[in-house]
């Protein structure tokens, strides 16, 4: 097996990163009727995914990252909780200190997901570091989550640059619009004017909703399935089921088989 990593950026702060993250790999469990992997990449924010899906983790992706070089990917799959959907998860803890992460081990870790998930979605922090790069030459779609207000935005457009400036095309980033028509948000058409990057799903402003969720630690599409939040998270995971069956039939779909050495060459010639 070769799963999909499609990594998760969020381009403002706060929980909507794991709420996202974790809803966009329950639809994908739920469709596909298979195990989705669900990770938190970002090193320096923690996660909450055993918080949104109330069940409790046993090992930590900092405990993990420690004897990773031990395991195989058997091994890494029983270090997983598992929420009743089919999402397999771990959390990371506060502190964590991703400087000391050595790239060989994420490479190893991204090698896991990819061996035991049809998909996994990865969080993945929007500053890329050398670990950071490393997470988005492993992956195979990025989506970039925006709120649409200006602050946003501009920060987004800053991740494009640094994505372009490492010689990564701009085919392989997807953007996904949060709290979409909420009151006094930006036109889509600026944010498609700033950012040139295709929309792949806009998630509605749905307070309603999301606060009862997070309060009961219930996930929106267990509590709310009909709700437009919910609908607009199943829509997005059908369009990557859809263009998962188009990758594997060889006609041009919007995953990326980005070769990190044929990028590496160019950038390091782009130095010269």
């Amino acid at each position: 097996m070769s799963g999909y990593i499609i990594s998760i950026i969020d381009s403002s702060e706060g929980l909507g990163q794991s709420l996202i993250s974790s809803s966009l790999a329950m639809t994908l469990a739920n469709q596909s009727k298979k195990e989705i992997g669900l990770l938190n990449l970002n090193f320096n924010a923690p996660s909450y995914f055993s918080f949104l899906f109330n069940v409790k983790t046993q090992k930590s992706l900092n405990d993990i990252f420690e004897i990773i070089e031990r395991l195989d990917a058997k091994m890494f799959r029983g270090f997983l909780a598992k929420h009743p959907s089919g999402v397999c998860f771990t959390d990371t803890v506060s502190g964590f200190d991703s400087t000391k992460v050595l790239i060989s081990r994420i490479e190893l870790l991204l090698s896991f997901l990819r061996e035991t998930f049809d998909f996994s979605v990865v969080s993945v922090n929007r500053y890329l570091s050398p670990q950071t790069i490393s997470v988005l030459d492993g992956s195979n779609i990025v989506i970039l989550v925006i709120p649409p207000h200006l602050l946003s935005v501009k920060n987004a457009s800053d991740v494009i640059q640094q994505l372009k400036t490492l010689h990564f095309p701009l085919s392989f980033v997807k953007i996904l619009i949060n709290m979409s028509g909420m009151k006094g948000a930006l036109d889509e058409d600026i944010i498609k004017e700033h950012l040139k990057a295709d929309i792949i799903g806009r998630i509605p402003y749905d307070s309603g909703v999301i606060v009862p969720c997070i309060n009961e630690g219930t996930p929106p599409l267990e509590r709310f399935p009909h709700s437009p939040f919910s609908k607009a998270i199943k829509e997005i995971g059908n369009l990557l089921l859809k263009e998962k069956q188009k990758s594997e039939k060889g006609e041009p779909s919007i995953f990326q088989f980005i070769s990190s050495k044929e990028r590496k060459t160019e950038l390091k010639a782009q130095e010269l």
